[in-house]
């Protein structure tokens, strides 16, 4: 596996987790939890924008969780 293709895959499997953690939350209320923008937090869902080692960390802190589960 190339380092292209694990960063791919980490990076699926932090925005499936991501929108399983924020099913059925408004865009608004996900970017004041997380302290972004409603535009970012759109990009995240949307896979516009990665879910990077240091974005996945600060959304861990925000919604409570421990370190590593995004990438669970």
């Amino acid at each position: 596996m190339t380092v292209s293709q694990y960063l791919q895959e980490t990076y699926a499997r932090r925005r499936k987790n991501f929108l399983a953690l924020t099913e059925g939350k408004s865009n608004p209320s996900i970017a004041a939890t997380m302290r972004v923008t409603k535009v970012s937090v759109n990009g995240f869902k949307h896979g516009h924008r990665h879910i990077t080692e240091i974005r996945a960390r600060l959304i861990e802190q925000s919604f409570g969780l421990s370190f590593g589960d995004l990438d669970k």
